[in-house]
């Protein structure tokens, strides 16, 4: 048995005159093992435990009774959770003079699990089997991630009603009237997430020696794993009904009387066959949202499918009749599970609301003054409202297929070789696109939203993929002599059509947008991240002067403890620049999901070309969507609403993602150490290190949009110009360590 405790508390202080919040974290962790031998060749161990995390804190000012003391409209703002603070802002804005606090998570996540391995030898097999079983709970506050003060509303001042606009004492004067010209009033959901959920996992394995030269691994992983389930809090959007969708949420009673009427204003929903509290109800001069429970919907509790996984995996290792050569491979199934992040996005979509209250001038329709607070929302009308965090109801999570085989050889003693290819593919990797993205009709115009009721929705859904092939070749030279070292070069290939935002990365649980729903693959392309060719080495050399070395061997006394001793270490890394993604602020397509954001068309090479500073890239063989090569190319810069008919052309660019590679990085860092021995019990050990040791300037990425420009008459385009030199990954400038320490 273990038992394990921790009780952490802190004092973060608070903006300006506010004073400081006191927080806590109690960790408790209890585990019981048992193991058992059943017969010689036949062991179990069982093991069971609970885990409980829980955070929180203190804020001494009660803000539920200092909104009291203020006395605005009880029907307009609150309740208000205990440890908040409202939000003034004086415009213009600083930190100095915003006054809000957020109030603290009181955070709660438990895990009660058992498990169970039994371990069998039988002749030349070795099997394994077990499972494992999770109960998780996990307690957390809802916050809009857009107000620091939630609940107790933000209240925006600028002085135009005392003087003069962005003027900070007028924006007081304008306070002390109780008229903001601008407010948010957020309504979270009546209780914090709650969700709950049990996971199941079982293997079996088997290890066969087949024969002294031959072992083979097989086995076969087995996982179901469903969401965490929340009565109350979840929401989620079905877009299977033409025109409208429809909104989906828990059956439990109360999630529907939790529903925030300004919120069913904004989507227009239906007021059957659920009744909405407080709400009016549906215009009738046009269509409503279907507004149903899972169960009126026949939809699973979690709102998403549950699935069961099947991982197979098989292994080998071959050892050649001299003993020193070695193949070895693997092929194997791996899931990844989408829980925390996919789970939050879809809880306090219904019942938590932000409206946005823009105030009117002295005496005109509109004009609100402390106690109230707004007036009619400027996001609450039909069309206005996002579902920027729907799930995808047959969401599969993502997996990778795994494969790899290396062989090894010993070229002499302490020294081998292993060349290695390894390789994954992943399917079902999540990616964000936006189902209201109005379609490219055939005659290049642009289409009807599919969901008019609603602005944007962007869903959490399954389909991407990437694709991984690199060959690695490893020199390594175990410790003799003083001497160990170890050489790798990698040459790597990486795509996938998850990074179609310029220098993003890989996407988690919640990212990877799209920029074109009917395309989706067409952001195929070259991972940032991945570089094309890396060699790094590692040696570490104790240094043969001194004493019994190969110089100054016969050494001794003073000459051999300034001279024999010396450790050497270096680390050499070379590696070929990052890839990039050429793009332009421009909507070509009429359509774009993403504001603006769109790739040029490409029509050669940008990468063939003399690299400087001030122009890494070939800028000329780009140009604006739909027209030949430089059209619209002045001054370095894309200028396609110049062309005809405003430069639209009814589609995107055709510039691959990842189709600019970057400067490439060289680093060499050493080290040198030695000890002297004082006295029999003290040693004095010296010691240096340099970082980037010849200080080499590794550029950084450079500007990679071509519609950006800088300067006056002309302004000159940006693109390919290196404004800095590399900070991050091992780029960054010389550095250099001395440190003495002395051991007793």
């Amino acid at each position: 048995m273990r038992w394990t405790y921790k009780n952490g508390r802190s004092v973060n202080p608070s903006r300006l005159i506010l004073p400081a919040e006191t927080d806590f974290e109690h960790v408790n962790q209890v585990v019981l093992a048992h193991n058992y031998v059943i017969t010689p060749n036949l062991i179990n161990e069982l093991r069971g435990g609970i885990s409980r995390r829980q955070n929180g804190g203190t804020f001494p000012i009660d803000g539920p009774e200092f909104m009291q003391q203020m006395g605005l409209n009880p029907d307009q703002l609150g309740p208000f959770p205990p440890g908040g603070f409202p939000d003034f802002i004086f415009e213009p804005r600083s930190n100095l003079d915003n006054i809000v606090h957020t109030r603290p998570n009181p955070e709660r996540s438990q895990n009660v699990q058992i498990s169970d391995n039994l371990t069998w030898t039988k002749g030349k097999h070795t099997m394994k089997f077990g499972f494992d079983i999770r109960r998780l709970h996990l307690i957390t506050a809802w916050y809009s991630g857009s107000s620091e003060a939630d609940d107790y509303g933000d209240f925006f001042f600028n002085g135009q009603y005392t003087g003069e606009s962005q003027d900070k004492a007028s924006g007081f004067a304008d306070f002390l009237l109780g008229v903001p010209y601008y407010t948010y009033v957020t309504h979270t959901p009546p209780r914090n997430i709650d969700g709950t959920t049990t996971h199941y996992y079982a293997y079996a394995a088997d290890t066969f020696r087949v024969t002294q030269k031959l072992t083979v691994d097989a086995g076969l992983r087995i996982t179901r794993i469903p969401s965490l389930y929340d009565p109350i809090n979840l929401t989620n959007f079905d877009p299977s009904v033409p025109g409208t969708g429809q909104v989906i949420i828990s059956s439990d009673p109360r999630s529907l009387a939790a529903t925030q009427p300004l919120w069913a204003q904004s989507v227009n929903a239906c007021n059957s066959p659920n009744q909405i509290p407080n709400y009016a109800g549906p215009d009738p001069s046009i269509p409503c949202t279907p507004f149903l429970t899972s169960e009126q919907a026949g939809w699973p509790k979690q709102l998403r499918n549950v699935y069961t996984h099947f991982s197979p995996r098989l292994g080998f290792a071959y050892r050649f009749a001299d003993n020193k050569t070695v193949v070895r491979g693997g092929i194997g199934i791996y899931e990844v599970v989408t829980l925390g992040a996919i789970f939050n996005s879809v809880a306090g979509i219904h019942d938590g609301f932000q409206g946005n209250f823009s105030n009117t001038g002295v005496g005109d329709a509109g004009f609100f003054r402390f106690p109230d607070v707004l007036n009619n929302a400027t996001n609450a009308f039909v069309g206005s409202q996002s579902f920027f965090t729907a799930n995808q109801r047959n969401k599969k999570d993502p997996y990778s297929i795994q494969w790899n085989l290396s062989v090894e050889r010993e070229i002499f003693r302490n020294t081998a070789l292993r060349v290695s290819y390894i390789a994954n593919r992943a399917n079902q990797l999540t990616w964000s696109p936006n189902l209201n993205q109005p379609p490219i009709l055939a005659d290049g115009s642009v289409g009807e939203k599919p969901f008019p009721l609603w602005n944007r929705i962007r869903i959490r859904a399954g389909g991407a993929i990437s694709t991984y092939e690199s060959m690695q070749t490893e020199l390594i030279h175990k410790y003799s002599n003083g001497l160990t070292f170890q050489s790798t070069w990698t040459w790597a290939k990486n795509l996938t059509d998850v990074e179609s935002w310029p220098r993003s990365s890989f996407s988690g649980e919640i990212t990877g947008d799209k920029m074109d729903l009917y395309h989706m693959h067409a952001d195929y392309g070259n991972t940032g991240g991945t570089r094309k060719h890396r060699w790094i080495t590692t040696v570490v050399d104790e240094l043969p002067i001194g004493k019994g070395r190969r110089f100054l061997g016969n050494a001794n006394g003073v000459l051999n403890g300034i001279v024999g001793g010396w450790q050497l270490s270096t680390i050499l890394l070379v590696q070929s620049g990052p890839y990039d993604t050429p793009f332009i602020d421009f909507d070509s397509s009429g359509n774009a999901a993403l504001g603006g954001f769109n790739r040029p068309d490409l029509a050669g090479n940008p990468n063939d070309f003399h690299h400087t500073r001030t122009q890494f890239w070939n800028p000329n063989v780009f140009a604006c969507p739909g027209f030949p090569a430089g059209t619209g190319l002045s001054d370095n810069t894309l200028n396609c609403s110049s062309l005809p008919n405003g430069g639209v052309v009814g589609r995107f660019g055709n510039a691959a993602v990842g189709s600019l590679v970057g400067p490439g990085t060289f680093n060499l860092s050493l080290g040198l150490a030695k000890s002297f021995q004082l006295t029999e019990r003290v040693k004095l050990k010296v010691e240096s290190s340099f970082t980037n040791l010849p200080n080499h300037i590794n550029l950084d990425d450079p500007r990679n949009n071509l519609t950006e420009c800088s300067g006056d008459s002309p302004c000159l385009g940006t693109f390919g110009r290196v404004e800095q030199a590399r900070t991050g990954d091992a780029g960054g400038n010389r550095v250099g360590q001395f440190a003495l320490r002395v051991e007793f």
